[in-house]
């Protein structure tokens, strides 16, 4: 981004703050500029939810273990192989 008169960072620290809006996808600066930004929807809810991805993967661990489960009943030749 250009720097002008208009956008030149403050000499002050408390001239210098932001709020980023990941709802409504905007960053407000100190001077009341506006700034849209994009971010990924999966990234964007573990941000608000305070998920990183192994805590985003851990949600569905009963679907996981649900899903293993099946595997084997159904094809229990696996699991013997799986122990090799």
């Amino acid at each position: 981004m250009p720097r002008n008169s208009a956008n030149r960072p403050s000499d002050s620290p408390s001239g210098n703050s932001l709020c980023v809006d990941l709802l409504e996808q905007t960053i407000l600066l100190s001077d009341g500029t506006h700034l849209p930004f994009a971010i990924d929807s999966m990234r964007c809810d573990g941000l608000l939810h305070g998920r990183d991805r192994i805590a985003a993967t851990l949600q569905f661990a009963a679907d996981i273990q649900a899903f293993e489960t099946r595997l084997w009943d159904d094809q229990p030749w696996l699991k013997a192989s799986a122990r090799t």
